[in-house]
């Protein structure tokens, strides 16, 4: 699953999203009279690049949507929140925070839509350098969104839409200069000039970031599906007589040639590609349907993993008679680029502290007690929550009877989720992760710098004083010191931190009106805490840290012992939890069944890395045990378990054992990720064969897929794992579909609307870092306030506001739709896309070539 073990409720709460209230009201009505339109911006258009060479793709976008702020009021406002009033002469905002201190100014959507109708005509097309304009094929989804304020104290949801017309001539284009008069002058004249090694091809789908010369593996495509096209929309460059691809420097020279060939056609089955069947079912605009595979076109390879002996600089692949990609550069630090933008991602999810911008992102302090949040302890467990993957709604545990007022101290720190600001267990598995690459890396790659700031500069505990450790550590400690003082006396750890619900519409973090609560303490998020920070003590002793090691040994022992305890009582360790359910105990131990087999997994974890780091003869036990029971798989936390028990050295550990979970690691990591990825596939990936379209599976490698890859090539040196985690970071940065790079800050075209809750109210764009989860099936994010009411901003009943071509009909690969509200494809967490791109980014960047083969 995507998420994390903790995390099985699939955060299915689409209607207390921090979106919801925003999508709830109405939209902008576009027809207006002519002197009021006249003053609107029109649409315009944004790019003209070849599709194909005989299909010209102009990209058109409607106007930007002007942003609102946060503004402090210079006392409180009487009015309570979500009230608009006016201020300051012409201004109007939305009362914000925790004592109506502060407004959020209204967006300004004073644009015109698109005349779709009419720019679909091809017969009113003037002719184009003496070619004729046969057919217009058009896909037009959201780029830009935003609130306005309206008359009647409401905010209206409201979208600027990027329309991709796809003009079709009667042949080929050839080099020359050109313009593109449209029906009825909706648009003015456009001009453009095309060179085959100059002008972009927009089906041409590369890595924009670019590739060490090193590299094992160079992979972009070739491919095209036309909205409305024949055959679905699947187009066969093979008719155009393509059959090469070149590599051209700056100066245009050819530097390398490779053949094009086919990957495959739209009906070719993929490994893990349809939920129902061994292909998926889409649906036309008239109700007919079709099968097709993810790409839902044909695909073709342009592989230049033989070029080799390249000088360091920029390059674009070429194709004669169509284009050119984006230019994408060669040079040693190309990896080390992807990795300070993960980084950076972290950095900018950082709950506790303020922002300082050093990575283009700045944000005030927000849930400490002195930007005015005070943590109450509830008596809810995590794991029995929802947000736990329990059953109990963690909306009850800011309600009576669950809440106290008793105040958790020191409860600031740690990673804001995603959309939300909750500090969850989970988390701690980002951490993890970063520790666990940090120790597989070249010695002379592990001091690597990404600007991120030390400890000592951040965190309070005198052991700090004066320490800047490698930037992947001091990332790592800034979250498990938060973790560490979640422990209580008694050694157990609480689950997190949470607000009473999803945030306001308008409020940001540092604006939190809402009751924050601390989960109860139990004995899951407990194991989970001992082996994150069991693994935190390891690399503090390889750093000769004594004293902070042994702080991190001691808090992790603690941890354990106190979850035991509990554990092996688990009914007794939530009593007050079950007197308050007061369910019947049948039903009680039905539910709370799901919870016990999470827990034991995460007891492995911890078990196997506190006997890597201890050599206790109790830990060693209990992995020992858990395998008697039969043999344990590659999922989840039970995973790293297995990896910590294999690395320890320490007498008494099975040798056997030892050996045969890293030979069975290396043969999961290449039967289900590498093979399959190697075989019939469209675009390789990092993802598991049978990975799901849901939460996180479309894109990034989550945790488990990350690790296995890092570990297996640890293990052997194989380039086979190498290659797919090139080919994978590929994928995320370009080389897909829709030639777009998943990760905020990188590459020439990025998500412009990621869930990311806080530069949202803010009125900024989002910070840099952030790896969305990008595909998803159009079934599941049906969100029926996106799409049905008239007043939705993607409303399909009004035609100004509809994706087209009809959303079932799109192929996977094509249905990004960015818009916050589609929460499955926006969203994203620390754990599942930041700290995973992030690892594999840092163990690309670090690999010598002579260290993998332990």
């Amino acid at each position: 699953m995507a998420k994390s073990n903790f995390r099985f409720s699939l955060k299915l709460k689409f209607l207390g999203h921090p979106l919801f209230g925003l999508m709830l009201v109405g939209f902008l009505v576009f027809n207006l009279p002519g002197s009021v339109a006249a003053r609107l911006q029109q649409p315009a258009v944004f790019e003209v690049t070849m599709a194909a060479p005989d299909i010209i793709r102009v990209e058109v976008r409607e106007a930007e949507i002007r942003k609102g702020k946060i503004v402090a009021l210079p006392s409180p406002e009487k009015a309570s929140y979500g009230k608009w009033i006016s201020f300051g002469g012409n201004e109007r905002g939305i009362v914000v925070g925790p004592r109506s201190g502060y407004v959020r100014t209204s967006d300004k959507a004073d644009f015109l839509a698109l005349d779709r109708s009419t720019i679909d005509k091809a017969n009113r097309y003037g002719d184009i350098g003496g070619r004729q304009v046969l057919a217009v094929f058009r896909k037009s989804v959201p780029w830009d969104s935003g609130s306005i304020g309206a008359r009647f104290s409401e905010a209206k949801s409201v979208a600027s839409f990027r329309h991709y017309i796809y003009l079709k001539l009667d042949s080929p284009l050839e080099a020359g200069s050109f313009t593109i008069t449209w029906p009825s002058k909706i648009l003015p004249s456009t001009n453009f000039n095309f060179n085959d090694k100059k002008t972009r091809a927009s089906s041409i789908r590369a890595n924009q970031v670019g590739h060490r010369p090193k590299d094992v593996s160079k992979t972009a495509y070739l491919s095209l599906w036309l909205p409305g096209g024949e055959e679905d929309g699947a187009v066969d460059f093979r008719r155009y007589k393509l059959d090469q691809f070149h590599i051209i420097s700056n100066r245009g020279d050819i530097v390398f040639t490779g053949p094009i060939s086919l990957r495959v056609g739209p009906k070719d089955v993929e490994p893990g590609d349809g939920l129902k069947g061994p292909l998926n079912t889409y649906t036309r605009k008239d109700g007919t349907t079709f099968e097709a595979n993810r790409a839902g076109t044909y695909v073709f390879d342009l592989n230049y993993s033989k070029w080799r002996d390249m000088a360091v600089g920029a390059y674009r692949i070429f194709i004669p008679g169509l284009g050119t990609s984006d230019p994408f550069k060669i040079d040693n630090s190309v990896w080390y680029r992807a990795a300070s933008a993960s980084m950076a991602g972290l950095y900018n999810q950082r709950s506790g502290m303020a922002l300082d911008g050093r990575f283009g992102y700045t944000r005030p302090e927000c849930f400490t007690e002195a930007s005015g949040i005070k943590v109450r302890q509830s008596k809810l467990p995590f794991m029995l929550s929802s947000e736990g993957g329990g059953f109990v709604d963690f909306k009850k545990a800011a309600q009576a009877p669950w809440i106290t007022d008793n105040i958790k101290p020191d409860a600031w720190g740690g990673y804001q989720d995603a959309g939300d600001w909750d500090r969850r267990i989970p988390h701690v598995s980002a951490s993890y992760l970063l520790l666990d690459v940090y120790e597989q890396l070249p010695p002379g790659a592990r001091s690597v710098a990404f600007g991120t700031p030390a400890s000592s500069e951040v965190l309070q505990h005198p052991l700090y004083r004066d320490k800047d450790f490698p930037d992947i550590i001091d990332e790592a400690i800034w979250n498990l010191d938060f973790w560490r003082r979640m422990q209580g006396p008694d050694g157990l750890v609480s689950g997190g931190i949470e607000s009473a619900s999803t945030p306001k519409p308008w409020e940001t973090c540092w604006l939190e009106s809402q009751t924050v609560f601390a989960y109860a303490p139990d004995f899951l998020s407990s194991f989970a805490y001992a082996a994150a920070a069991a693994k935190l003590a390891i690399v503090l002793e390889g750093l000769d840290e004594a004293q902070l090691a042994k702080l991190y040994r001691e808090s992790a022992i603690r941890a354990w012992k106190a979850a035991e305890k509990s554990y092996s009582k688990p009914k007794k360790s939530v009593l007050e939890a079950f007197k308050i359910l007061n369910l019947p105990e049948e039903k009680f131990d039905k539910l709370f069944a799901p919870v016990l087999v999470r827990a034991k997994d995460s007891r492995l974890w911890a078990a196997g890395t506190l006997f890597r780091l201890t050599g206790d003869k109790e830990y060693n036990q209990a992995v020992v045990k858990r395998f008697e029971e039969g043999w344990v798989d590659f999922a989840f936390s039970r995973a790293d378990g297995v990896w910590e028990y294999s690395n320890a050295r320490h007498p008494g550990a099975n040798f056997k054992l030892q050996y045969d979970i890293r030979r069975r690691l290396v043969s999961v990591a290449r039967t289900y990720i590498v093979n399959p990825q190697f075989s019939k596939v469209s675009y390789r990936s990092m993802k598991h064969s049978g990975a799901p379209m849901l939460w996180g599976e479309g894109m990034a490698p989550n945790h488990n897929e990350a690790a296995l890859l890092i570990r297996a090539h640890s293990i052997t040196g194989a380039k086979e794992f190498l290659a797919t985690m090139l080919n994978g970071s590929a994928h995320i940065l370009g080389a897909n579909q829709i030639g777009m790079s998943f990760t905020t800050g990188l590459g020439y075209r990025w998500p412009l609307a990621p869930l990311h809750k806080d530069s949202i109210m803010a009125g900024v764009e989002a910070p840099k870092g952030i790896t969305i989860y990008g595909w998803s099936l159009p079934a599941v994010t049906n969100y029926w306030w996106v799409w049905g009411p008239d007043w939705a901003a993607l409303s399909d009943k009004i035609p100004s506001r509809r994706v087209e071509p009809v959303r079932t009909s799109m192929p996977i690969y094509e249905y990004l739709i960015e818009y916050p509200g589609i929460i499955m494809s926006a969203e994203y967490t620390v754990q599942q896309t930041i700290a995973t791109t992030a690892a594999v980014w840092i163990y690309l960047n670090g690999y010598d070539g002579n260290s993998a083969g332990n």
